[in-house]
């Protein structure tokens, strides 16, 4: 997928822009699902299906419990990439689209019904920024 000059088009242009320092990895996630809520089926497909690339431990499990939880939502087949072990985190964190990730880090349960299982609890996250934005009822 060609890279955007405005939004990332997919998980992985957020990783290229985190990894090249020319965007927060927080900002370019929530710019991507504003992105995402735009797209049609077949630019869906193709913004999770890239692998991203390694930008950091919780980064990377973040990502893949994002493409997995969009492609669920949307009735998708989960990327292949987001079962590798490397997209899972041992210790578990939680995460708020409130505060900078680095800053979020803290010890929680996993969640099995809401990407959890992967060490990253994001999903709930994730839904109240599709909310917040878009006005929708999830």
């Amino acid at each position: 997928m060609k890279p955007s000059d405005f939004r990332p088009l997919s998980v992985a242009e957020v990783a290229e822009r985190a990894a090249g320092a020319s965007q927060n990895f927080d900002l370019a996630v929530r710019e991507f699902i504003d992105t995402w809520g735009t797209m049609p089926r077949s630019s869906r497909i193709a913004a999770i299906a890239e692998e991203p690339i390694a930008v950091g431990r919780v980064e990377d499990a973040y990502l893949a419990a994002l493409a997995e939880h969009l492609a669920t939502r949307d009735r998708l087949d989960p990327p292949v990439w987001t079962e590798k072990p490397e997209r899972f985190l041992r210790e578990p964190v939680g995460v708020s689209p409130a505060v900078d990730l680095h800053q979020r880090r803290r010890p929680v349960a996993p969640a099995p019904s809401d990407g959890g299982r992967r060490g990253v609890d994001a999903m709930n996250a994730i839904d109240k920024l599709f909310r917040r934005r878009s006005g929708a009822v999830i």
